[in-house]
């Protein structure tokens, strides 16, 4: 945990975490720039609580451009993912662990790495399941 997320109310960490996934949808549609009232609006929350979540990890932006959301991608991540990786495991392969590996796992294999699976599905025992 980085010494920033320990001084963060845990409501923030959760709200920047869904900052994250709404900035990194928003880049891939393009997009580089976002306000904080913007970014409010998609989350269903108050411009002067995005405000206040960005005074708190030290963001600020350019009143003419608003937030550069490569960099405010980047701040988030530093914050709240973890310095190591971390080790998971799956119990049971069915569609659930089907979308984390569509999903979660590609992501983030940098700081996420699948060490074990367990199935009782005989089709799904000794099968590489999780190839990135």
């Amino acid at each position: 945990m980085s010494e920033n997320m320990k001084k963060l109310p845990e409501k923030t960490i959760e709200r920047l975490s869904s900052y994250r996934r709404a900035l990194l949808g928003l880049s891939s549609d393009g997009l580089t720039h976002i306000y904080s009232h913007q970014l409010a609006q998609i989350q269903g929350i108050t411009a002067v609580q995005v405000r206040r979540d960005l005074m708190l990890i030290g963001f600020s932006s350019s009143a003419r451009c608003g937030y550069d959301i490569a960099v405010f991608v980047r701040l988030i991540t530093s914050i709240i993912d973890s310095e190591t990786p971390q080790q998971v495991a799956v119990g049971g392969m069915g569609q659930l662990a089907k979308s984390i590996q569509q999903y979660f796992i590609p992501r983030n294999a940098a700081t996420t790495h699948c060490v074990a699976t367990f199935s009782s599905d005989s089709i799904s025992v000794g099968t590489d399941v999780f190839s990135l």
